[in-house]
C-alpha cells in the first residue's frame, strides 16, 4: 500500500523543519565557538605586542651597555613603549593627553601622555576582568624595577639593571 500524496508531504515538511532546526543549532554552537577564539586570539595579540615591546627594552639597555650610557635608562621611564618596535602596530591610534576618546573605537593600542602608560583597550571584552578600578583596559608603563636584595649586594646596580615594562593595573582575561 502506498501512503497517500497528502501524507507524503506533510512527511517531508516535517523532515525538512526538523533538519533546518538541527542545522540552526549547530550554527549557533558554532558561532559562539568562533567569538571565543576571536577573543583568544585577540587576547593573544595584545600580550605578545606587549612581549615584543619587553623585548625592544631589553635590546635598548643592551646597547646602552654597550655605549656605556649610562643615564639613558632613566630618559627611558617617560618614554612610549611604542616606539621600541620597528613600527608601530597596526591598530595603534596615537599619543593622547589621558584616555583615547570613545570615537576612537575598540581594539586599539594607545599611549596615554598623562599617565605615560601604554593602554589597549579590546574589542572582545567577554571575558575580560577588569582590576579594581574597574577600567576596562590592559596598561603598560615602563617603571623602575628594585633588584633583589642578594644579588651582589657589594656592587652598586647600574640604572639599566632596574628599567622594565610592567602592567600599570591587574586584569584577568580568560
Amino acid at each position: 500500500m502506498n501512503a497517500s500524496p497528502a501524507r507524503q508531504s506533510g512527511r517531508f515538511r516535517r523532515d525538512v523543519v526538523v533538519s533546518i532546526a538541527i542545522i540552526g543549532a549547530l550554527c549557533a554552537v558554532l558561532m559562539e565557538r568562533l567569538t571565543y577564539y576571536e577573543e583568544y586570539a585577540e587576547k593573544t595579540v595584545a600580550e605578545l605586542t606587549i612581549t615584543n615591546m619587553r623585548t625592544g627594552l631589553n635590546l635598548r639597555k643592551a646597547e646602552m651597555m654597550m655605549n656605556f650610557a649610562q643615564e639613558q635608562p632613566v630618559e627611558a621611564l617617560g618614554e612610549n613603549p611604542m616606539a621600541w618596535l620597528p613600527a608601530p602596530t597596526p591598530n595603534y591610534s596615537g599619543e593622547f593627553p589621558g584616555q583615547a576618546p570613545a570615537q576612537a573605537g575598540d581594539g586599539i593600542w594607545y599611549f596615554d601622555r598623562n599617565a605615560r602608560e601604554l593602554a589597549y583597550r579590546p574589542n572582545r571584552m567577554r571575558h575580560f576582568v577588569p582590576g579594581p578600578d574597574g577600567v576596562r583596559e590592559v596598561r603598560v608603563k615602563v617603571s623602575r624595577r628594585e633588584l633583589a636584595a642578594d644579588s651582589a649586594p657589594e656592587r652598586k646596580p647600574r640604572p639599566w639593571e632596574g628599567v622594565a615594562l610592567v602592567l600599570a593595573r591587574p586584569y584577568r582575561w580568560f
